[in-house]
């Protein structure tokens, strides 16, 4: 579950926002790390957050398309995605 001080200050940072990834990624995401430890952006577009018990939120809706707002729902424990066989280097 998302703790009450955080989903209250994700939404106090984002209430009249853009909804944009970049104003997500140069100041939402940077205050939000800065006053909840723990934190890690990642992503495709770099618009999750994942929590330090491991639930994920998919900030920003419609990243790719330039980002239509912001959600701060839990979207569920990331999976890491299995890593390609390099095979032998060197």
């Amino acid at each position: 579950m998302l703790s009450a001080p955080f989903r209250s200050r994700a939404e106090e940072l984002s209430a009249g926002a853009s909804g944009t990834n970049r104003e997500f990624v140069e100041r939402i995401y940077p205050t939000l790390a800065a006053e909840f430890g723990g934190l890690e952006r990642f992503g495709s577009k770099g618009d999750k957050i994942r929590l330090p018990n491991g639930q994920v939120i998919d900030a920003v809706i419609s990243a790719g398309l330039g980002g239509k707002g912001y959600n701060w729902g839990i979207e569920g424990p990331a999976r890491p995605k299995p890593m390609a066989s390099l095979g032998s280097i060197g």
